[in-house]
This record gives structure tokens, sequence and C-alpha cells, in this order.
């Protein structure tokens, strides 16, 4: 009778497989948790961290940047440019009035005022009360329109003169002295002008019509009066102080409107 004999294998060739499988296990394990904790550090670490700028992210930050700025300065620039054209716009009105001003102060006074109304022109080309003022007072415009103080000290010289008598040869009486002072000092002049037929009462009448500031009237009552060289003038000038009196009139009107 043969015996069955079972072949197992030996301790010595079982154990180093388990420990193999064993060490394997170990080994894997390992390695799983040193990769997950590299992945956390890394992942950890970027979080923390600012990302490393590279060479070509500097310079396409730089040339956006650039860009941004250029419209920028663009953008204020015309509107630095609206703001300049306002101002200056805002600034032709205020100049226009201060000449304006300073003309009819000029006019008014009697004073010359060619640089003025040159200046006041060139701001309003088109004006044509300044062209027609212009053309009218040419003749002023270096001496000035005379005033209606002025007016009046001329008028009342002009009367003076046809009132007071050129004086006559005297004789040697006494009496006749005394009279020629008299006659010369004494200056006689009409106080009633509802019919002036002499030059006199023409003058004194125009003169009177004067101090009442009634200027219209005056040239009217002058126009009938002999035309002598001194009355001719003094007619232009009274003329000419009417049409200021007209345009100022005008121009505090457009004031008082414009306000």
């Amino acid at each position: 009778m043969t015996k069955k004999i079972t072949p197992s294998l030996s301790s010595d060739t079982v154990k180093p497989a388990g420990k193999n499988l064993t060490a394997r296990i170990i080994v894997w394990v390992l390695l799983v948790c040193v990769v997950t904790g590299v992945v956390f550090a890394i992942r950890q670490r970027r979080a923390w961290a600012p990302a490393p700028q590279g060479r070509p992210a500097p310079v396409v930050k730089k040339e956006v940047t650039c860009s941004d700025r250029l419209a920028q300065c663009q953008r204020e620039k015309g509107q630095l440019l609206v703001r300049i054209q306002e101002a200056q716009t805002a600034h032709v009105p205020a100049r226009t009035f201060e000449l304006s001003m300073n003309l009819a102060q000029q006019l008014t006074a009697g004073l010359p005022f060619a640089t003025t109304l040159a200046a006041l022109q060139s701001e309003l080309p088109t004006q044509r009360s300044l062209d027609e003022l212009s053309e009218r007072l040419a003749a002023y415009t270096q001496q000035g329109v005379p005033t209606m103080v002025q007016l009046q000290q001329r008028l009342a010289d002009l009367l003076r003169q046809q009132t007071t008598k050129a004086p006559t040869a005297t004789s040697g009486a006494w009496y006749q002295q005394v009279w020629n002072y008299v006659r010369h000092m004494v200056t006689v002049r009409p106080t009633h002008f509802s019919n002036c037929r002499k030059d006199t009462c023409r003058l004194a009448k125009a003169l009177q019509e004067l101090q009442e500031q009634r200027l219209t009237a005056a040239i009217k009552t002058l126009e009938d009066v002999m035309p002598t060289t001194a009355v001719s003038q003094l007619l232009e000038d009274m003329k000419a102080r009417a049409f200021v009196a007209d345009y100022l009139a005008q121009f505090t009107t457009t004031q008082e409107a414009a306000q």
C-alpha cells in the first residue's frame, strides 16, 4: 500500500511573500500620503503667495495702461478746450460791456474816444450803430464832443459880442465918458422871445433853451441866425451833441433790456 504525501510549502518560502505584500502596501500608502501632502502644500502656496510674474505679462499690462492713459489725456484735453472756449465766450460780452461803458462815459464828458471806439468796433464789427457813430463824429474822435456846459458858454460869448457895442470916439466932455462907460458895462438882453426879428433875440432865445436842456429847440432857433464862422461851428457842435444824446439814450435802453 502506497502512502500519499501532500506537498506543502515550506515556511521559508511563504513568509517572504507575505512580507513583500505588506511592504508594498505600506510603500503605496506612504507614496499616496506624500503626493497628497505635496499637492496640498502646492495649493496652499498658490493660495497665499502671489503668482510669479513672467516677462510677457508686464509688457502687455504696460501697453494697456499707456493706451488707457493716452485716451484719458485726450478726453481731458478735449474738455479743457471746451472750457477755454466757454471762458472766451463769456469774456467777450464782459469786455464789450466795459468798452461800451467807457465809450458812453467819454461821450458824456466830452473826452477823446478814438481808441475806445476802434476797440469796440473790433469786438462788434457788424454793429451798425457804431459805424454810424464813427461816421457822424469823425471830426470829434480826437478832441471829444463839446458838452452842454461848453455849448452854453460859447453861445453866451456870442450873445455878449452881439450886445456889446464897439467903442466910439469919445469927446472930451466928462458926461460923454461916463455915458460910454455905462453903455459898455451894462448889457441889455431881450427877455421875451415870442417874435424874434433880430439875431440878438435869437441868440438869447437859443441860450435860454440850452439852459433848459432843450437842445433840439436851440438848434432850430440858431439855424435862423445869420451864419458866421462862429455860429456855423457852434451849430455843428450842437448837432453833434444832439446825436450823442440820442446814441446814449439808445445805449441806456439796450442795457436796461439786457439786464
